[in-house]
């Protein structure tokens, strides 16, 4: 009698992934395309293999045959995170940029959104319906990384995060065991930890149910624009005035390098009302600005289309970047202000650029790993952001050394980082949590991935990571 082959657990899960499983064998144009980045900087770590899931099913095997062959997990969709953080250097990557899928229920004003469903693809979805999600400042932020490191978006300040808005998820675990978590069931801890883990997640999210909330029908916009030497004094207006600022209203000023060459401050004022004339009535506090000179003023009816696409030309897809970032209370920033107009003076590219952006109080409402107390302080996010293009060979270290000493003006003001931006040094990681949540995501850790299959945050070097 002939013996029956029989196949081994790696070759049987390695058939039912068929092409979804990439390997060194694999053509030169897939392996680029699975592992692309939106930033330039293309770090050196490469995945041993890759899955590029087309559903459920192919991440819960990827997940079952990394188990099998002893290989460490990593994940990526978008692949926004600025260094690359899904990208580990001999891992399994799981890509889940082909989850695309969008479901609305409009009664319920619910989405369920996959992974590789981008701020824009979302906004277009639920604007149609007359609905509204925080989603990111840029319109190419990826929903995933995005909600799991905490989701501060647009008119977060007024209907909180993108973390305070998730109801559901459902997760592949660490032994490919599929499960749905929520607030009710046995697994809300893993809810908790989905809304700001970020990279620390200890499984794979294939869906994120969210509630939505009603579209604003009268945003309105302003844009003023100040000499460079004024932001000092543009933030200190700010600080006087924010607290006649409604919680809808949302308020950004950004050093950067104008049409012409010339360096400025933008003040941005940004009204997510439900008319037009209640709009215009918002922003007349801040039209009262006595700096001068001020070289362009402008107040008009907006869409977030226009709104994105005002901050989505500070960020060139496949340009180099190295990014930092910061919360800092209002009443650091006048000063900081001044000494980073300073610093910015001395910028090597025509991108570079320092944001300060408002953070409203509705912002981390609900008690998760972003927000454990869910109440989140008003504060201002500041970050130096270094931009270059990827023709400019030979200026990757003089953007890396102006991004970082920027930075250096603004931790010692720091109450928190953020852990969706920041550099992830271990001194700076720590910091975007507080020593409560730190513990409790290493205990669920333990729990949901003993056997640590999972990769956690990207410890980086004070340097670039590559």
């Amino acid at each position: 009698m002939a013996a029956v082959e029989t196949q081994s657990p790696v070759d049987a899960l390695q058939k039912s992934l068929g092409n979804a499983l990439l390997t060194s064998a694999s053509p030169a144009e897939d392996l680029a395309a699975a592992t692309a980045v939106f930033n330039g900087f293309i770090p050196k770590r490469k995945p041993e293999e890759i899955v590029v899931a087309t559903g459920v099913a192919d991440v819960m095997a990827a997940v079952k045959y990394a188990n099998a062959k002893g290989l460490k997990v990593s994940v990526k969709a978008n692949g926004h995170h600025w260094q690359g953080s899904g990208l580990r250097e001999g891992s399994l990557l799981i890509n889940l940029e082909k989850l695309k899928g969008v479901r609305i229920d409009v009664e319920k004003k619910t989405a369920s959104v996959q992974p590789g469903v981008t701020a824009i693809d979302l906004h277009k979805e639920v604007s149609a319906v007359g609905l509204y999600f925080p989603g990111g400042h840029c319109p190419t932020v990826g929903i995933s990384g995005y909600t799991l490191n905490g989701g501060y978006g647009w008119n977060s300040g007024h209907v909180g995060s993108a973390s305070d808005h998730l109801i559901s998820i459902d997760v592949v675990l660490a032994d490919g065991s599929f499960v749905r978590a929520t607030d009710d069931n046995e697994y809300a801890d893993l809810l908790w930890a989905a809304r700001g883990a970020g990279q620390g997640f200890f499984g794979v999210v294939t869906c994120f149910e969210y509630r939505l909330d009603l579209l604003p029908r009268g945003i309105t916009l302003m844009q003023s624009v100040f000499p460079l030497d004024s932001a000092a004094d543009v933030i200190k207006f700010w600080n006087e005035k924010r607290a006649e600022l409604p919680s809808h209203m949302e308020v950004v000023t950004i050093m950067a390098t104008g049409p012409t060459g010339h360096r400025c401050t933008v003040f941005l004022g940004v009204s997510f009302a439900d008319t037009e004339e209640q709009g215009r009535k918002d922003l007349a506090v801040l039209e009262d600005c006595p700096v001068q000179p001020r070289l362009v003023h402008d107040v008009h009816p907006s869409d977030v289309y226009e709104i994105w696409g005002i901050l989505d030309k500070a960020f060139p897809k496949n340009w180099n970047m190295n990014v930092d970032v910061a919360v800092v209370p209002f009443e650091a920033t006048t000063d900081m202000a001044a000494s980073l107009a300073e610093h910015f003076k001395t910028s090597p590219s025509p991108l570079d650029h320092v944001l300060f952006a408002g953070i409203g109080p509705k912002a981390g409402s609900v008690k998760s790993a972003f927000s454990p107390e869910g109440n989140f302080e008003p504060a201002v996010y500041v970050g130096c952001y270094g931009i270059i293009e990827k023709i400019d060979v030979g200026k990757e270290q003089e953007v890396v050394d102006w991004t970082v000493k920027g930075q250096d003006l603004v931790w010692p003001h720091a109450v928190r980082g953020y852990v969706g931006e920041g550099r992830q040094e271990t001194a700076k990681l720590r910091r975007c949590y507080t020593p409560e949540a730190w513990d409790r995501l290493e205990e669920l850790r333990e729990k949901y991935d003993p056997a640590r299959l999972f990769l956690s945050w990207l410890a980086a070097d004070p340097t670039f990571v590559q």
